[in-house]
C-alpha cells in the first residue's frame, strides 16, 4: 500500500502522531494485541485497518460495529515482504475496516470488482459515504 510516511515496528505507530487517511496494518498475534490499535483507528476516524477475520473475538464484535464498512476478500491473503519476496498467508482470513469517505469508497469499489463481500454495518451512515 503505498503511503506518504510509514512507521516500523520499532517506532511504534501507537506512540507516533497519525495524520489524514491510514493505512493501519496492526502487529498480529497475541489474544487482544489489537485492541489498542483499532481504539487509536476509532478515534483518528480516517482509513483502512488490514485485522484477522476473528469474527468470534468479543473484539471484533466491540470494533466491527463502529466501522463505515467491512469488507472480506475472497480467499487467502499472501503478504509481501519488503524485499518483495512473497510471505506466508495468515492461518485465517483477513478483514478491511474502514472509517471515512476515501476507506469506504476504496472498499466499495473492491467490491464492485468482485474481489470479495463488503459489510456495512446497520449503525453507520453509510449513504453518506458513497
Amino acid at each position: 500500500m503505498p503511503t506518504e510516511h510509514f512507521y516500523t515496528k520499532q517506532e511504534n505507530g501507537l506512540l507516533q502522531p497519525w495524520h489524514g487517511f491510514v493505512w493501519l496494518n496492526p502487529p498480529f498475534g497475541g489474544r487482544n494485541g489489537v485492541v489498542p490499535w483499532l481504539e487509536r483507528f476509532v478515534s483518528h476516524g480516517n482509513g483502512i485497518a488490514l485485522v484477522n477475520a476473528l469474527t468470534s473475538c468479543g473484539w471484533f464484535h466491540d470494533f466491527a460495529p463502529k466501522m463505515d464498512a467491512l469488507f472480506f476478500p475472497k480467499g487467502k491473503t499472501q503478504f509481501v515482504k519488503p524485499d518483495g519476496e512473497r510471505g506466508k498467508s495468515p492461518q485465517n482470513g483477513i478483514v478491511l475496516m474502514a472509517l471515512g469517505g476515501n476507506g469506504f469508497r476504496a472498499l466499495k469499489h473492491a467490491h464492485d470488482a468482485g474481489f470479495g463481500l463488503m459489510v456495512i454495518p446497520q449503525n453507520t451512515r453509510a449513504g453518506e459515504k458513497a
